[in-house]
């Protein structure tokens, strides 16, 4: 197999992650949980409208299948499965309107960041930026979320792949306006 073809592999195989991890997102998010992944909890009471449109699916899917089956009981979510019980307005945040103590402190630098894109020189920023403003424990979890300790590989860390950068800069976003802290179980 040629280099290119397995590039070509490899970046389906990394699409086809994403959307996985996006639908799983977007089901946890059903669930009322406050947990986005493994620790990372969501402090923002708004839900992107993306999940809203998938939540909003899971429910016109649901209520399809209950009107063919109105004589049968819905089957309870087994464990792993998401319930698409909450409405789509229900916000997965742990207490509405509560901030990060370092919200006030980063608030210029998201405003500043929040709408540009996730490439390299953004995202650098961003997490230097974390790591200026909130602390270095806050920047690395942030990379080990991804499993990189750096953005770029050095000789002895290692660095994000460039297919990351717009998760790790969306969780960069998330921790300089103060909805999320990447160190929340890492304790």
């Amino acid at each position: 197999m040629s280099l290119e073809a397995v590039i070509e592999a490899q970046n389906a195989a990394l699409v086809e992650n994403t959307n996985v991890m996006r639908d799983l997102i977007a089901a946890l998010l059903a669930t009322g949980k406050p947990e986005i992944a493994p620790g990372v909890r969501i402090i923002d009471t708004s839900v992107s409208p993306a999940v809203k449109a998938v939540v909003k699916a899971q429910k016109e899917l649901e209520a399809k299948k209950s009107d063919k089956k109105e004589a049968e009981p819905t089957p309870e979510p087994t464990s792993g499965e998401a319930s698409t019980e909450a409405p789509a307005t229900e916000s997965a945040s742990v207490d509405a309107g509560e901030l990060a103590p370092w919200a006030d402190k980063t608030a210029e630098l998201h405003a500043k960041l929040k709408d540009l894109d996730p490439n390299f020189a953004n995202l650098k920023e961003a997490v230097l930026g974390i790591n200026r403003i909130v602390g270095r424990e806050q920047a690395e979890a942030v990379l080990s979320r991804f499993g990189a300790q750096a953005i770029t590989a050095k000789a002895d860390k290692k660095g994000l792949d460039e297919n990351q950068y717009p998760a790790v800069y969306e969780m960069c976003i998330g921790v300089l306006a103060g909805r999320v802290d990447a160190t929340a179980s890492m304790e």
